[in-house]
């Protein structure tokens, strides 16, 4: 995997957390409970040779994702 793709990879994840961001800052504007959730993930790249990784995509829970 090139940087290029792992940096798009967590350009992704930042943008499934966009949402649920402003809906919770909305709330706490009108002093409402924040009901928005993101699951959440992270990831980890595991290098397989010189020059090649591949990653390795895990929820909070630390189950993998598929």
């Amino acid at each position: 995997m090139r940087r290029s793709q792992y940096a798009l990879f967590h350009v992704q994840q930042q943008l499934k957390q966009l949402p649920i961001l402003v809906d919770n800052l909305i709330s706490a504007m009108k002093d409402k409970p924040l009901k928005a959730h993101y699951d959440g993930a992270t990831a980890c790249p595991v290098a397989t040779e010189y020059g090649q990784a591949f990653i390795a995509e895990f929820g909070y829970d630390m189950k993998p994702k598929e």
